[in-house]
């Protein structure tokens, strides 16, 4: 039992090790800065851009006869309801 706890102690060392090796090599050879900030500029990100967004316009409501009021006054003609309902 105590041989198990002292193998398991020694490969978590070793595995802490290894750990601490690979950061320092990421480190020291991969400049993670530069990406950050080249990426964002490359044409391939540029597609994912976002118009903006459409102007929604609030239409009033306007009553039918006052409607056909206007009509009437401004063209003097007699509006008809269409057909094609």
């Amino acid at each position: 039992m105590n041989s198990i706890i002292t193998y398991l102690w020694l490969y978590n060392q070793y595995l802490l090790k290894q750990i601490n090796m690979l950061l320092l090599f990421i480190a020291k050879y991969i400049p993670l800065k530069q990406w950050a900030f080249e990426d964002s500029h490359s044409p391939e990100y540029q597609k994912f851009k976002v118009d903006k967004l459409p102007k929604i316009l609030r239409f009033e409501k306007v009553d039918y006869q006052l409607l056909l009021a206007y009509y009437k006054h401004k063209y003097n003609k007699l509006v008809k309801p269409s057909s094609e309902t």
